[in-house]
């Protein structure tokens, strides 16, 4: 009896371990390709995907961004949440709804704007005309065609009396009243009045302005720090400001001093200590001093990132350091930014990887494909979406009308034009 007990038991051990065995193949057995059935329940027709234990249902009309680990979507023109299992949160039954902003999401129902939290819960009744998300602690409201903003409490800060508003940034939002542009702050007080034509945003502290066809700047204070002597401006960045006099491009600094004079047919903006700048018609770069750093060699540049530069070349791309070195000679149709360490290339209209020495890591044989993210990229062949990871294994076989990139372990898939999320996937 105790040995028929002991062979028994091992058995039961050698079954049990077959069966996990399985389970974990079938889970991890890549590429993963779905079974498609056509489901109708509660009235909802949608696609139901499995493969071995993986079950994802296709069934909104639309999901957008991911906020505060919610995802809008629509089901029958009507908007709500889900959460990242696909669990819903706030039932799709309004005509609107925003992305969460500061723990609240605007809400259209009825025709009219109001604001609730991430449990569904209305914190600001539906009564305005419209109402954005907050930012810095604020919303912008509409109401009878004026703007104004009000709190988390649904109180009204700033009276609304303008012609339009936006969100606040860094303390200040524009407002536009009798076709004028200004910037307020959060009293409500102009600390621009409205007199601009045209309006962009601060960047470093400044604002581009234009006066009667000439370019200056004005500070957060609404004073005119850089007086408008300029063809052209851009906005700062690192520091210094483009400008152009006379159909040439230089730069200044903060004071409006120019510190590399107008000489150059087109210029960039400075990134990551140098700018890319025309000169005779081809492109090199130069450093604060004014100094090429990188002659002016190439037809096409494209600004640094992360110590590299895409050039363009007798019609082919490649890269080079900040030294003017080629790190990756010109021989592919195109190239696009790093992501993770690989970078994609086209060549014959195929797409492939390769890293920052210039070995090719996965081969081109791609229609299109996209940047890495969380080590799986989205990849097409034949108008089809599929997943693959960095060695170029096939994860998710291309089956999808169209396919995003991960985000939070969640990519948003479509299928006959319904829309479905899909979870990350990995091979062992």
């Amino acid at each position: 009896m105790k040995l028929l007990s002991n062979n028994l038991i091992t058995a039961l051990i050698v079954f049990f371990i077959n069966i996990m065995t399985l389970f974990c193949q079938e889970v991890n057995k890549c590429p993963t390709k779905y079974q498609s059935e056509n489901i109708s329940e509660n009235g909802i027709n949608f696609i139901r995907l499995t493969s071995n234990s993986i079950v994802t249902d296709v069934k909104y009309d639309s999901i957008q961004s991911f906020s505060e680990n919610l995802i809008r979507i629509k089901l029958n023109d009507k908007w709500g949440f889900v959460d990242n299992s696909g669990t819903i949160i706030i039932e799709p039954k309004y005509d609107y709804i925003s992305d969460i902003g500061e723990s609240l999401a605007s809400i259209k129902f009825k025709s009219k704007y109001g604001f609730l939290d991430k449990s569904g819960k209305i914190i600001i009744e539906p009564k305005f005309n419209y109402a954005s998300s907050f930012t810095e602690g604020l919303a912008v409201i509409s109401i009878n065609n004026k703007w104004g903003f009000i709190d988390k409490s649904g109180k009204i800060i700033i009276e609304p009396k303008f012609d339009y508003a936006e969100n606040f940034n860094d303390g200040l939002a524009k407002i536009k009243l009798n076709e004028k542009w200004g910037f307020i702050d959060k009293s409500g007080e102009l600390v621009i009045k409205p007199s601009l034509k045209e309006i962009c945003d601060f960047k470093e502290g400044l604002l581009p302005i234009k006066s009667q066809d000439k370019f200056g700047f004005m500070d957060m204070l609404g004073k005119i720090s850089i007086e408008p002597i300029f063809d052209e401006v851009g906005e700062f960045s690192e520091g210094y400001a483009k400008v152009r006099l006379n159909d040439k491009w230089g730069f200044i600094n903060k004071s409006g001093s120019i510190v590399i004079k107008p000489q150059f047919e087109n210029v960039h903006d400075f990134k990551e200590g140098l700018v890319a700048v025309e000169s005779n018609y081809k492109w090199g770069f130069i450093n604060k001093s004014g100094e090429f750093s990188i002659r002016p060699n190439f037809d096409i540049v494209r600004d640094f990132s992360g110590g590299l530069s895409s050039i363009y070349l007798n019609d082919k791309w490649g890269y080079i350091n900040k030294t003017g070195k080629l790190i990756i000679l010109p021989t592919y149709d195109a190239v696009f930014f790093f992501d993770e360490e690989l970078g994609i290339f086209i060549i014959e209209n195929k797409h492939g990887y390769l890293d920052k020495s210039g070995n090719i890591i996965i081969k081109p044989q791609f229609d299109r494909a996209y940047r890495f993210n969380d080590n799986i990229a989205v990849v097409e062949i034949k108008n089809k979406f599929g997943f693959i990871d960095k060695t170029g294994k096939v994860i998710i076989t291309p089956q999808f009308d169209y396919a995003e990139r991960f985000t939070e372990k969640l990519s948003i898939i479509k299928i006959q034009n319904k829309f479905g999320l899909l979870r990350h996937q990995t091979c062992e």
